[in-house]
């Protein structure tokens, strides 16, 4: 996941808090959040991370990215939700709006969360299933001229 460069306030994170709790009724290994992102630990050695991030200008957080990580293999696996993608409305949908430091559900009606809830905890199954296993070997010894 590329670095942040303008953060979500910490107003933004407790409103977005509510969705990662429900998530973490349903799948165990939450950790909770920490900074800017919430994390699970999921599997063997599977660290999850979930992040805010914003598509068209910082006051609107208005999609979830996932990154899941393992110490074998580094990053292997990827997840962008953007919400408009779970509203019942194709002209508008629900996101965090933020300005002067209060933040906020806008257009939360138009969110169909069930379904969002849902995507997160299916891929965090899926990644608990089997994190990936990477056979590293010994570098060949190279003999030296004579």
């Amino acid at each position: 996941m590329p670095p942040l460069s303008i953060y979500p306030s910490f107003q933004a994170l407790h409103v977005a808090d509510e969705v990662f709790l429900d998530v973490s009724n349903f799948i165990a290994g939450f950790r909770g959040r920490i900074g800017v992102a919430w994390y699970w630990k999921v599997g063997k050695g599977v660290i999850v991370e979930f992040q805010l991030r914003y598509s068209r200008t910082e006051a609107r957080w208005d999609t979830i990215v996932g990154q899941a990580t393992s110490a074998a293999a580094g990053p292997f696996a990827d997840l962008v939700l953007p919400l408009m993608a779970y509203s019942t409305e194709e002209t508008s949908h629900a996101y965090i709006h933020e300005a002067s430091g209060v933040a906020h559900w806008a257009n939360k009606r138009l969110l169909v969360r069930e379904a969002l809830i849902g995507d997160m905890v299916e891929w965090l199954r899926m990644l608990g299933g089997r994190a990936p296993k990477i056979k590293v070997r010994k570098t060949a010894r190279l003999k030296p001229k004579n």
